[in-house]
């Protein structure tokens, strides 16, 4: 079956996507929540910010797709936003 266009056809309308992005959430977080979807039986889509043991086991489900969520944030990466530093100085 090919899959469907994104033109609003009927097959996208009883359809749930469900994406979860991790952000540096705690292993003991992410494991409850990687249960109660596996116990739900569903497909989802985890965003990943960091390294976790946990990821073994996001790989070894093929109801779940992983995604990349890089963080660009400059000021929690320990470098200051050059913009913001800009604004400061305007009088």
């Amino acid at each position: 079956m090919p899959p469907p266009s994104n033109t609003g056809s009927p097959e996208w309308s009883d359809t749930v996507f469900l994406t979860f992005d991790v952000d540096w959430a705690c292993d003991e977080v992410f494991a409850d929540t990687i249960d109660l979807v596996e116990q739900a039986d569903v497909c989802a889509t985890w965003f990943i910010t960091h390294g976790t043991p946990l990821l073994e086991r996001l790989r070894e489900n093929p109801k779940f797709g992983l995604g990349i969520h890089p963080n660009f944030n400059n000021i929690l990466a320990g470098n200051p936003d050059p913009s913001m530093e800009q604004e400061q100085k305007r009088p």
